[in-house]
């Protein structure tokens, strides 16, 4: 009973990584960051996150170094950028304070496969570009002068800019890759207030299969989320306490491969994904099958390619792979338009899916549906009766991720055929 009441409780929409590929680092805390940074190292208000697979670290001819990324966080406190030059070094860049070399109170942080780097450096009203070279992270250039106050929060990679939230000004502005030609995007909404966090979905961008322009917005303090289009206009607007059911903070949102939107609330730890229409996909209040909720998240970094998904904790940090979940199945007879009784079976799935069907008889598997791709959202599939389902006692649901963890992770759902059919 205990084991079926664990199986059921697992989140696999987002699941940890086989322990060879972390060797058990999966979810750090305190004690580990101390480890990586030395024991006189502070972990103190960490905030934004970012996470690319540099050009300059890219070996053409060996493709498993392709899941190996570079990771800058922005440890607020101290003032300092925390980032892995190689693959088994960390290190830290910069101060507390103002001037060259200085942050006061940073929050995001976007960075570019060039190794351009883009820091919301909030205490000093300015962004900063930094570049990451053979020898580790660079200071370029610093934008402290636009129009009006100018309070950067938040900062993402996009259709060849960067592009941050203005807090004070309660606008959104866009940069080239080194901070040239900053301008403010027109909106065509008036009531933008207080922006926290943005991200950006591109068609044409690397790892960018949505096919469509989305620029999603934080707004309100974290507690509102607006999608526009490429024009500006509003698409989509959702408060976040509708979402969660109860009031929380969204901070540091991140966009996928297929253009959903991940998010995570501050307050109560549970991790969102919402699909291109911000239609709600999953709320999740645990990762995988660990039992323990995020503790206070705040920034988010995912890497498109591989569904790669980092999260950072007040003293700590996660790292997961892209996954799927199976929601609410179901499996009724139903007249087909054929004139025939016919099983609908339908089913909800989190996340894009390798989904194949199989019905049960005499104990026996026999595969009724190949394994198909399915997007996101509500599936609707006929079986006819003559589709080796006659003496079939159940039909299972079989679903993998598009992703790495395709070749780890397997979603079933077993349904009892109902009575009452030819």
């Amino acid at each position: 009973m205990l084991l079926a009441t664990l199986a059921q409780a697992r989140e696999t929409t987002y699941v940890y990584p086989p322990g060879s590929h972390t060797l058990g680092f999966d979810r750090i805390g305190d004690w580990e960051m101390k480890l990586f940074l030395g024991f006189t190292a502070s972990y103190d208000n960490p905030q934004g996150l970012a996470a690319v697979k540099l050009k300059s670290q890219d070996d053409p001819d060996d493709k498993k170094d392709d899941v190996w990324l570079t990771l800058f966080g922005v440890n607020s406190g101290k003032g300092q950028i925390v980032y892995n030059p190689s693959r088994f070094e960390v290190t830290t860049f910069g101060k507390r304070g103002e001037g060259k070399n200085r942050f006061q109170n940073p929050l995001g942080i976007a960075a570019n496969t060039d190794g351009h780097v883009a820091v919301a450096d909030a205490g000093n009203r300015r962004v900063v570009f930094l570049h990451m070279n053979g020898a580790g992270l660079k200071w370029i250039f610093v934008v402290d002068k636009v129009e009006s106050n100018f309070i950067p929060t938040d900062l993402d990679w996009g259709g060849g800019h960067f592009w941050a939230t203005d807090y004070s000004g309660n606008r959104i502005l866009r940069f080239g890759p080194q901070g040239e030609n900053p301008e403010q995007w027109p909106l065509q909404v008036e009531d933008l207030e207080k922006p926290r966090g943005i991200t950006l979905i591109v068609p044409g961008d690397d790892w960018s299969r949505s096919g469509r322009f989305g620029l999603l917005v934080v707004d309100h303090d974290g507690r509102r989320i607006n999608l526009f289009d490429e024009n500006g206009a509003l698409q989509a607007r959702r408060e976040v306490k509708d979402i969660l059911g109860q009031e929380g903070k969204f901070i540091y949102p991140v966009s996928d491969l297929y253009g959903n939107i991940v998010l995570a609330d501050s307050l109560s730890g549970k991790l969102v994904k919402l699909d291109k229409k911000l239609h709600t996909l999953v709320v999740m209040d645990t990762l995988d099958e660990d039992p323990v909720s995020l503790k206070h998240p705040r920034g988010l970094a995912l890497w498109r390619r591989y569904g790669q998904l980092f999260v950072v904790e007040e003293k700590g940090g996660a790292y997961l792979w892209t996954g799927t979940d199976i929601f609410h199945p179901r499996l009724d007879w139903e007249k087909h338009r054929s004139g025939d009784q016919a099983l609908m079976l339908q089913f909800f799935l989190s996340e894009a899916s390798l989904v194949s069907l199989y019905s049960v008889i005499d104990g026996q598997e026999v595969e009724l549906r190949s394994e198909r791709r399915r997007g996101n959202g509500n599936v609707r599939q006929w079986i006819l009766k003559d589709q080796r389902v006659e003496g079939a006692s159940e039909i299972i649901i079989r679903a993998r991720p598009t992703y790495s963890s395709k070749k780890t992770l397997v979603v079933e759902e077993r349904l009892k055929i109902p009575e009452g059919g030819p």
